[in-house]
């Protein structure tokens, strides 16, 4: 929990104090998030692929770059995602 402490100047938000404790839940279980909007993006991708979720709008994409351009609209991450994720 101290590693984490320094990822943080100050605490205000719900927002804020709901990022500490995931990133201090991830770090118990062993998980490595330098990006969590990316995470979450891959998480919600490899759970559709397996077949976890259904994703009416993904599901109705022609192209496969319709899907990546679908993606992309709810991808808060600085890191673009792209055909070869």
């Amino acid at each position: 929990m101290h590693t984490k402490k320094k990822l943080f100047n100050c605490l205000r938000t719900q927002s804020e104090w709901e990022n500490f404790f995931l990133k201090v839940d991830m770090n118990a279980c062993g998980m490595i998030v330098k990006d969590l909007d990316w995470s979450v993006i891959m998480s919600i991708v490899m759970g559709y692929r397996c077949g976890k979720f259904i994703i009416p709008d993904l599901d109705r994409c022609e192209t496969v770059q319709d899907k990546i351009d679908w993606i992309n609209t709810y991808n808060d991450s600085k890191r673009k995602f792209k055909i070869s994720d």
